[in-house]
């Protein structure tokens, strides 16, 4: 009777070990589809828990699809199941990649609405099906369990293997896949295992001879996919290409399309918690043109690196052109604004060493405390050609003291108080970050400001405001996050909260000699109204008056495409000294390239005001997130 039990025992185990192996995939091809749009629309709670609810969704459909094929042969059918999941799960990234691409062309041509609607139509159907076909996968492995072992205690044992897989493919995922290989060549990995069971039905469980149709497409899937592993690398570049570069692809679908040889490759790199891209701005933008007008940065230092951008999971994080307008006011305006100098600094984020080295030009900065969770990323700022030359190796500096760890946990159990606190972190595009603008942190960085101290932070997404109207107003947008910010940093404690903006003059005489240069021509419906004038004299008139109307409307801008949000912060009500001082202690002055009097001045806004009273509804709090405010299936795009 034990010999008896082990030989059915045995019998049983390779469909065990399919229920294993196929449940693994599975979750994996489900988790790289969130994964995927995760990476393209922010929001990972949102995309995974939708992803997570439509796979299992379309399981159950599948489980009733699974009751229709009972007359055929089982092992047919798991075959050619598996087939299918070969190929769509290789092309499960690719399709949501390429439907991302598609709205990128949309939105550019201010169609979002139909890019949304085509790259939801094609994501949702992609995930869908993949639910389906797992869902009749799973019944039959258990139908081929009874039929070894005709027992209810057959079909659950291949329940409870199927659920070991699905654990191990959920902790590979995380803990391998992703921190060794692109989204893209881990869905070919695994299909190829999709593949190889289902070569191993066709030999080990079928008379192949009677099956020469699944045998032509075996031969031709495997050959497809061999082909794609091989060409990963590229596959993945393509795509790359298609998010960075989206804007400069030519036009219809065959030119979006189209492998485009001309275009720079995207330097990846990954971390345990991030993917850091290094793009080259082929064409930069054309209000990036403006910033030679403003900076004396390429004048002093004509070797910088320019045009090189640093991208971190696809959100803008630095451009090297444009750089300076943006630390400069991130470092310097709340030192000028609290009148001193602090001794000890503390920096949070900031990886790529752009403000260390701004608050390094100042001697009487005695030490900064670097505190940052990615050290692929501090590697990369001090190892990198390009952001090496464009931070001055500020991270070796004797001055600075790296540490990798959370910033969060890192204030929460910090002793020490510091005269400055920098935080310099990634838009809270997602409820994850959405902790490092929470009530609950801020009230730790307000515990950690020495007396006289201050804190400031980047709040980019405070810089979405209405276009000027001609009484020079302005209003917030939908997706502005100051009434968050605000109530936020009121309810946190903070007697003083001013917000500020890096705001470059309208009326500088450069301005307009880079518009002349650059040229700029009316738009075909203006020029064909122009054409009914009958009077050319009053033809010409009207021309200068439209190019008159565009060409203040490009200053404006020119002004707007540089604005740049931030808060300065601390703990008492202060009264503040608005006006603009050397701070450096220095004969010659601090060596900045932007930052002046003038421009000081115009950096404070009122725009955003400070509320009395704090609105609980709209404090950003670790138990009641009310950030991200912008909409969850609005997806990104690379600019």
């Amino acid at each position: 009777m034990i010999d008896s039990g082990r030989s059915e025992q045995r019998s049983l185990l390779p469909v065990l070990t399919l229920a294993f192996i196929l449940a693994a995939c599975s979750i994996i091809y489900e988790l790289l589809a969130a994964q995927t749009l995760s990476m393209l629309a922010a929001n990972t709670v949102i995309w995974y828990s939708l992803v997570v609810g439509l796979f299992l969704g379309a399981m159950g459909v599948g489980a009733f699809f699974s009751e229709k094929t009972g007359k055929a042969s089982s092992w047919l059918v798991l075959l050619r199941i598996e087939l299918a999941l070969t190929i769509l799960g290789s092309l499960t990234v690719p399709l949501i990649k390429s439907a991302h691409t598609l709205y990128s062309i949309l939105q550019l041509g201010n169609d979002a609405m139909t890019g949304v609607i085509v790259f939801y139509s094609v994501v949702f159907p992609v995930v869908f099906i993949l639910g389906v076909l797992t869902g009749i996968e799973l019944p039959l492995i258990m139908r081929l369990a009874r039929q070894i072992r005709d027992e209810t205690r057959a079909a659950n044992m291949a329940l409870g293997w199927d659920y070991l897989g699905s654990l191990v493919g959920a902790m590979l995922f995380p803990l391998v896949i992703l921190t060794s290989v692109d989204l893209i060549t881990a869905g070919f990995i695994i299909a190829a295992v999709n593949l190889l069971v289902a070569i191993w039905i066709w030999l080990f469980r079928l008379d192949g001879s009677r099956f020469l149709f699944d045998r032509f497409g075996l031969l031709a899937i495997a050959g497809c996919l061999v082909i794609a592993m091989l060409n990963a690398s590229a596959i993945n570049q393509y795509f790359l290409q298609r998010y960075y570069y989206y804007h400069l692809m030519d036009e219809g679908l065959v030119g979006l399309f189209s492998p485009r040889f001309d275009l720079p490759e995207i330097r990846r790199t990954r971390s345990a918690y991030q993917v850091i891209d290094m793009v080259e701005g082929t064409s930069p933008s054309f209000f990036a043109d403006f910033i030679a007008v403003y900076s004396d940065k390429l004048t002093l230092n004509p070797d910088f690196p320019v045009d090189q951008k640093l991208f971190l999971n696809g959100a803008p994080q630095t451009d090297t052109r444009l750089e300076e307008v943006y630390h400069e006011w991130f470092a310097h305006f709340p030192i000028i604004l609290n009148g001193q100098v602090p001794k000890r600094v503390l920096v949070l984020g900031g990886g790529d060493g752009f403000l260390v080295r701004e608050l390094l030009k100042y001697p009487g900065i005695s030490s900064i405390q670097h505190i940052d969770i990615d050290p692929v990323l501090i590697e990369l700022a001090r190892t990198d050609d390009v952001l090496k030359r464009a931070n001055g190796g500020a991270l070796d500096d004797a001055r600075v003291d790296t540490v990798i760890t959370d910033g969060y946990q890192f204030l929460r159990h910090a002793q020490k108080k510091y005269d400055a606190i920098y935080i310099d972190l990634p838009v809270p595009n997602n409820y994850d970050l959405a902790k490092l603008y929470s009530r609950e942190f801020y009230e730790f960085v307000r515990r950690r400001i020495a007396d006289d101290g201050f804190a400031v932070f980047d709040s980019s997404q405070t810089s979405a405001l209405s276009v000027r109207a001609e009484d020079g107003s302005r209003e917030l947008l939908p997706r502005n996050t100051w009434p968050v910010f605000g109530h936020t940093l009121k309810r946190a404690g903070f007697g003083t909260i001013v917000p500020f903006y890096s705001t470059l003059e309208t009326d500088h005489p450069g301005l307009q000699e880079v518009i002349d240069e650059k040229g700029f021509n009316l738009s075909p419906a203006e020029r064909e109204k122009l054409q009914e004038i009958r009077s050319p004299a009053r033809r010409e008139l009207e021309r200068r008056r439209l190019l008159a109307e565009h060409h203040a409307r490009l200053k404006l801008l020119s002004s707007d495409y540089l604005l740049q949000g931030f808060v300065f912060l601390a703990p008492e009500v202060r009264s503040l000294d608005k006006r603009y001082k050397d701070m450096s202690g220095e004969r010659d002055g601090l060596a900045l390239h932007v930052l002046d009097a003038k421009r000081f001045e115009l950096s404070f806004t009122d725009y955003l005001v400070v509320p009395e009273e704090v609105d609980k509804e709209k404090v950003n709090s670790i138990v009641r997130p009310t950030l991200p405010v912008t909409p969850w299936w609005r997806p990104m795009t690379g600019y």
